[in-house]
C-alpha cells in the first residue's frame, strides 16, 4: 500500500501582507526602544504571522570564529542550551549560515540518533523543521536568523525577498542600537571614571603612607597637607597651614637653602633631595627623604612635596656606623680624643646636642670627675680633665646608684640649676646614661641640649648598644695609661743594661723594648714597637716559643729558654730569653722578657762565591744574599723578595727552589700584575666547569700545578684586596677552593713572593693588607740595585759577553778600558736587566773582538757635571788617604752636605759614607780647608 506524501506549508501564515509586516517591524525597532525590548516585541509580533514556535538570532564572532546567541523567543530551551555554534557544528546540522534554507530533522536521523546535539535538542522538543536565514554585512558573515516549527515547511520563492529585507532591517537596527548603547555606556563610564578618579585621588592623598604637602612658591606657605603629614611633624592641619617651609629647618643655612630649592623646583619642575633632618613640633629631629615637583592646584602653580620618614632605616645605619666607628677607634688607637670625637660626630646625625661629657667616680666618696668634655658650639673642642665635684642629689648620683637612664629639664627642676651652671648655663635639657662594664656602673654618659625636648626614651635602645663599647674603650684606655706609667718607672733602669729588655701584651705584641736591641738584633726600638715578637723567631722554633709564652701567662711563673731568631740582615742568631708575667689588680696583663745573645763566634771565614745558580756577583751584598738563600732553602718558610725592577728577584726565587728539598718538583711563576682581579683568582686557584661564562671545562690553578714544589708570586704588591683575602687563607690554613667549587684542597707548596713596591707604605694607605704582609714577610731578602754594587759590573759584563757572543756567532771577548769606565760610571736605574740589554746591543754593534765606547748607547757618554767640576779642582795629594778624604769632602760641599745625594754621586751607600765621615773626622767647618 502506498503511503501519502505529507504536504509542506510556507513559513508565512498570510500572503501578500509583506509590506504591512515590514512597516510594523520598522516601528518596533524605534530609537527610543532598547534593543532587548525591541527583540521581545519583535518575537511576539512575528510569531503571529509566521508558522513557528520559537526563533533566535545568532551573531558571528570573528575572534572565536563561531556564532553566538544574541536573542531567542518562544522555546528558549531549544536555543538556550546552545549559545555558541561553530562552523563545524553548523556543518553537522546541515545549516549553511550564508544561504536561505530549511531542513527537516527526520531526514537527518540515522538509527534514532542525530549528527549533533543541537538537532537532538530540537527533536526532544518535537521540532520538525528549522529555517535558517543569513544576516550579511558588506558581503561577509554577520549572523543568522533561525526559526523552529513542529510542522513541515518550505521557504517559498516569493518569501525569500521578504526575509532578505527583514534580516537586513534587523541587522541595521541591531548595529544602530548597539552603537548607541556602546556610546552611552562609554560616556557613562568616562563620567564614572572621572568621579571615581577625583575621589580616588582624594583618598590616595589623605591615606598615603608618605606625608604630602602643597606649598605656595611665592610665600613658602603650606596650603594643603594630608593626615600623614600631620602625624609626621606633630602639628595639626590648621597649625601647618599657618607655617612656612623654613619653620621645619633647624639651622639658618638650611632656611636659606629652602628658598633656593623652591626656586629650583619651579624652574626644573622636579627635584629629589637626599637625606635631610626636619624639626618636629616637639623639637625632635626627624630623618626624611623629600621629592618635590611643580603641579597645578586650583588654577595655581604650587610645589608638591612628598616626604618619606626614613628615621628607622637611618637609626639602623647610624647604630652600625657608631659601633663600627667606636670599634675602629678602639682597635687603632688608645688616644681617647679619637674615640670621643668619632662618637660625638656620629651621634650628631642621630639627635642634636651641644655638649657631651663622660663622668667617672672621683677620688673621694660622693664625688665624680669629668673624664672628658666635648662642646659642639666650640667646634668639637675636646677637653680631658680630672676636675671633680660632689654628685650628691644630682641625676649623676641617681644614675650611678640605680643604673637607669634619666632625662631632666632644668626649667622644670630648679634644684638642678647648679648642675646646669657647671655643665653650661644655656642648657635646657640633659640625658644621663649609665656606662656598664662587667655588671658594674663604671661611668655616666651625658648629653646636653639648649632646646627643650631634644631627648626621649626612644633613644635609650640605641644608646644601650653603644654604651658597652664606650665603656670598654674607657676601660682599655685607663689600663693603657696605667701600663704606660708602669713602663715609665722601669724605662730608666733598663735602658743601660747589656741585655734586651722588652714588654709585650698577652697577644705577643711588643709594647716596649730598650735600645740594646739595636746592638743585638739590628733594629731600632721604634721599628719593633707594636710588632709581634714571634715574627723574629725562625719557623722551626716558632711553636716552642709560642708554647713557652703561653705557659708563662697561664702558670703565672717565670720561664727561660733558648731559641733562634733572625737578625735584621736575616742572619740567624741564638738567644737566651727569660720571661715573667706582668700583673695588675691580680690578673696577668702582659709579659716582660730579657734576651741575651749566645750565638757562638764563626770558626772560619769561607771564600766569597763567584755566584749562585744563575746569580752573578762577588760583592759583599751578594755574598750575604747567597748565604741567606742557602739558609732559607733548607726550610719551607715563606720568603718575600724586595728590590727594584731588573735586580734578579726571579733568579733568587729559582735559586731557593733549586737548593731546597723541592728541587725535583715544579717551579711555577705567576706574574700577579698581568691578570685582572677575576682572572687572577681563576689563574691561582683554578675553576670548575660552568663556574662562569666561558668556563667550558675544569682548569687546575697554579697552586695545584705547583704541588710539592715552589710557587713564585711576582709583583705581589699588585694583587687586588679581594684576592689578598684568598691568598691570606692559603698562607694561614694551606687550603683553598677552586672558583665555583665546593671541595677544599690542600696547598702543599712553598711560597716565594717578590715586589718592587714599599709594602709598608702600601699598608698605610690601605692598598695592602697588614695581616697578609706579616704572613709573607717571614723571611725578607732585600736585593740591592746595581748602582749600589758596581763592583759586580765587570763580572756581569763578562757573563753577558759570553752569552750574546754565542747567540750572535761573534767572538766579542772583552770591553776596552774606556768602555768599562763608562759602564762603571753609569747609575743603571734599570739594574741588571738594563745592563744586559746594553751589552747585547754592544755585541751586535761591535766590529771586532773588543767593545769600544762607540758601541755603547749615547746616554752612557753623558758625564756627570758634578764629578767633572770635582776633577777640575782636584789637587793631587801625597797619599791615597788624603785623596779619598778630599774627594769625599768636595762631594759633600757640592751637595750642600746632603748625605743621600753625596753617597749616590760617590757610588757608595749612606752607611759607608757615614763611616768615612767618622773615619776622616769631617765636618762642615772643614769646608774652608778645601
Amino acid at each position: 500500500m502506498l503511503s501519502r506524501r505529507k504536504k509542506t506549508r510556507p513559513w508565512l501564515k498570510t500572503q501578500h501582507q509583506e509590506l504591512h509586516l515590514l512597516t510594523q517591524i520598522t516601528q518596533i525597532f524605534d530609537e527610543s526602544t532598547s534593543l532587548s525590548m525591541a527583540f521581545q516585541q519583535f518575537g511576539e509580533f512575528f510569531s503571529l504571522h509566521v508558522n513557528m514556535i520559537g526563533s533566535a538570532i545568532y551573531f558571528y564572532d570573528q575572534k572565536l570564529d563561531c556564532f553566538s546567541l544574541l536573542f531567542s523567543y518562544g522555546k528558549g530551551e531549544i536555543f538556550g542550551k546552545h549559545t555558541q555554534l561553530s562552523s563545524h557544528d553548523l556543518e553537522l546540522c546541515s545549516i549553511r549560515p550564508q544561504e536561505f534554507g530549511s531542513i527537516t530533522l527526520t531526514t537527518l536521523q540515522t538509527e534514532n540518533t542525530f549528527p549533533h546535539a543541537f538537532l537532538q535538542t530540537c527533536a526532544e522538543q518535537t521540532i520538525v523543521s528549522l529555517a535558517h536565514i543569513p544576516l550579511v554585512a558588506h558581503g561577509g558573515k554577520y549572523g543568522m536568523f533561525l526559526m523552529a516549527s513542529k510542522d513541515l515547511h518550505h521557504i517559498a520563492k516569493e518569501d525569500i525577498e521578504f526575509f532578505t529585507i527583514l534580516t537586513r532591517h534587523i541587522r541595521l537596527a541591531t548595529e544602530k542600537s548597539l552603537l548607541t548603547e556602546q556610546f552611552e555606556s562609554e560616556v557613562a563610564s568616562k563620567v564614572s571614571q572621572l568621579q571615581e578618579s577625583e575621589e580616588k585621588y582624594r583618598v590616595l592623598f589623605e591615606d598615603a603612607s608618605d606625608a604630602i604637602t602643597l606649598i605656595d612658591f611665592a610665600t613658602q606657605q603650606i596650603i594643603e597637607a594630608n593626615r600623614q603629614a600631620e602625624f609626621l611633624v606633630g602639628y595639626s592641619k590648621d597649625e601647618m597651614l599657618r607655617l612656612t617651609v623654613s619653620d621645619f629647618w633647624l639651622r639658618e643655612d638650611e632656611k636659606r637653602l629652602s628658598r633656593a630649592l623652591l626656586r629650583l623646583v619651579k624652574k626644573q619642575r622636579s627635584i629629589k633631595l637626599g637625606e635631610r633632618q626636619i624639626l618636629r613640633k616637639d623639637s625632635r629631629l626627624l630623618w626624611v627623604e623629600i621629592n618635590a615637583s611643580a603641579v597645578e592646584y586650583q588654577g595655581k602653580h604650587v610645589a608638591l612635596a612628598i616626604i618619606r620618614d626614613i628615621s628607622e632605616r637611618k637609626q639602623v645605619e647610624l647604630e652600625k656606623e657608631v659601633i663600627q666607628a667606636v670599634n675602629k677607634a678602639l682597635i687603632s688607637s688608645h688616644d681617647g680624643q679619637d674615640v670621643y670625637t668619632t662618637v660625638s660626630q656620629t651621634l650628631l646625625n642621630f639627635f642634636a646636642f651641644e655638649r657631651m661629657d663622660i663622668f667617672l667616680p672621683g677620688s673621694k666618696a660622693q664625688t665624680v670627675r669629668v673624664f672628658v668634655s666635648i662642646c659642639q658650639d666650640r667646634g668639637q673642642s675636646v677637653k680631658q680633665t680630672d676636675r671633680e665635684f660632689l654628685q650628691e642629689g644630682t641625676p649623676i648620683e641617681r644614675v650611678f646608684r640605680r643604673g637607669i637612664p634619666e632625662i631632666i629639664s632644668y626649667r622644670e627642676y630648679k634644684s638642678n640649676l647648679s648642675l646646669a651652671e657647671m655643665l653650661g648655663k644655656t642648657l635646657q635639657t640633659s640625658l644621663f646614661f649609665p656606662l656598664e662594664y662587667k655588671n658594674n656602673i663604671m661611668g655616666v654618659l651625658h648629653f646636653g641640649s639648649v632646646r627643650q625636648g631634644s631627648f626621649s626614651p626612644q633613644h635609650f635602645d640605641f644608646l644601650q648598644r653603644i654604651a658597652s663599647q664606650i665603656a670598654i674603650a674607657i676601660e682599655n684606655m685607663v689600663l693603657f695609661h696605667k701600663m704606660n706609667e708602669e713602663r715609665a718607672i722601669y724605662k730608666h733602669l733598663i735602658e743601660n743594661v747589656n741585655e734586651i729588655v722588652f714588654q709585650a701584651d698577652p697577644g705577643g705584641k711588643i709594647l716596649f723594648v730598650n735600645h740594646r736591641v739595636r746592638d743585638i738584633l739590628g733594629y731600632t726600638p721604634e721599628e719593633l714597637n707594636g710588632v709581634d715578637f714571634f715574627t723574629c723567631v725562625i719557623p722551626e722554633d716558632l711553636e716552642e716559643a709560642r708554647a713557652a709564652f703561653r705557659l708563662t701567662l697561664r702558670h703565672e711563673q717565670p720561664l727561660s729558654g733558648e731559641y733562634r731568631v733572625f737578625h735584621k740582615n736575616r742572619s740567624i742568631l741564638t738567644i737566651s730569653i727569660y720571661t715573667r708575667p706582668i700583673f695588675e689588680e691580680g690578673r696577668v696583663v702582659g709579659m716582660q722578657g730579657i734576651i741575651q745573645n749566645i750565638t757562638p763566634p764563626p770558626s772560619r771565614f769561607p771564600a766569597p762565591r763567584e755566584g749562585l745558580h744563575e746569580l752573578i756577583g762577588r760583592s759583599q751584598k751578594m755574598q750575604e744574599i747567597y748565604e741567606l738563600i742557602m739558609s732559607v732553602a733548607k726550610t719551607d718558610s715563606t720568603v718575600l723578595i724586595h728590590g727594584e725592577s731588573g735586580t734578579g728577584k726571579e733568579l733568587i726565587a729559582q735559586a731557593i727552589h733549586v737548593y731546597s728539598h723541592r728541587k725535583n718538583k715544579p717551579f711555577i711563576v705567576v706574574n700577579c700584575a698581568a691578570y685582572s682581579e677575576n682572572l687572577l683568582e681563576s689563574e691561582l686557584f683554578g675553576h670548575e666547569r660552568g663556574s662562569f661564562t666561558g668556563a667550558h671545562r675544569r682548569k687546575l690553578g697554579r697552586f695545584e700545578l705547583a704541588k710539592g714544589g715552589t710557587i713564585f708570586l711576582d709583583e705581589i704588591g699588585e694583587i687586588p684586596l679581594h684576592s689578598q683575602i684568598l691568598l691570606l687563607r692559603i698562607l694561614q690554613n694551606r687550603t683553598f677552593e677552586r672558583v665555583g667549587g665546593e671541595k677544599t684542597l690542600e696547598a702543599e707548596v712553598r711560597i716565594v713572593a717578590a715586589t718592587n713596591k714599599n709594602l709598608e707604605e702600601e699598608m698605610k694607605i690601605g692598598r695592602f693588607r697588614e695581616d697578609l704582609f706579616y704572613r709573607l714577610n717571614v723571611i725578607s731578602i732585600e736585593v740591592p740595585p746595581l748602582r749600589q754594587r758596581k763592583e759586580d759590573i765587570p763580572h756581569l759584563v763578562e757573563h753577558f759577553l759570553k752569552i750574546y757572543s754565542l747567540n750572535t756567532g761573534k767572538q766579542v771577548v772583552k770591553c776596552s778600558q774606556n768602555a768599562m769606565e763608562l759602564l762603571m760610571n753609569y747609575d743603571w736605574f734599570g739594574n741588571v736587566r738594563e745592563l744586559e740589554n746594553v751589552i747585547e746591543r754592544a755585541v751586535v754593534m761591535a766590529a771586532g773582538p773588543v767593545i769600544n765606547p762607540a758601541d755603547l748607547p749615547t746616554k752612557l757618554h753623558q758625564e756627570r757635571t758634578v764629578f767633572r767640576s770635582i776633577e777640575e779642582t782636584f789637587v793631587a795629594s801625597a797619599s791615597l788617604y788624603d785623596q779619598e778624604k778630599q774627594l769625599i769632602l768636595q762631594t759633600l760641599e757640592t751637595t750642600n752636605w746632603n748625605k743621600y745625594r753625596a753617597a749616590k754621586l760617590l757610588g757608595i751607600t749612606r752607611s759607608t759614607l757615614y763611616s768615612k765621615i767618622e773615619k776622616y773626622q769631617l765636618s762642615q767647618k772643614d769646608e774652608t780647608a778645601v
